[in-house]
């Protein structure tokens, strides 16, 4: 299926939305400072993500490259998550939803790149008369 840059902002505010409302019930319930800042991280993340969705349609056409930064930074961060998780073997019930969040990242990536190397194309092409 081919995403439109409707659909996949809407991905992008929904992903945004959960995760933030996610990290938030975790730094409500997080005791070590560790914790709390790793929440406070995804927080970041999460209003990365709404503003990029919002913003998709002029950022894939100016800047594609901003989103796509965001979403790398976003996957280290799951990535490091993810090996922290496996490290320490505390949060098993969390790896899932890293595992998820990866996957969501990496369809998004692929989106945008798909996106922005049509909008170029597109720009590029000569204007008829």
């Amino acid at each position: 299926m081919k995403e439109t840059v409707g659909s996949l902002s809407a991905y992008f505010i929904l992903s945004g939305v959960v995760s933030g409302a996610l990290n938030v019930v975790a730094l409500q319930r997080a005791e070590p400072a560790a914790a709390k800042m790793i929440a406070i991280v995804g927080i970041g993340f999460a209003i990365a993500y709404v503003y990029a969705g919002v913003r998709l349609r002029p950022l894939i056409a100016s800047s594609p490259g901003r989103v796509l930064w965001l979403l790398i930074a976003g996957g280290l961060f799951l990535a490091f998550l993810f090996g922290i998780g496996l490290l320490y073997g505390a949060a098993m019930k969390a790896l899932p939803k890293i595992i998820l969040g990866l996957l969501i990242t990496w369809y998004l990536f692929a989106n945008v790149r798909r996106l922005a190397a049509e909008s170029q194309a597109g720009s590029a092409a000569p204007v008829r008369s």
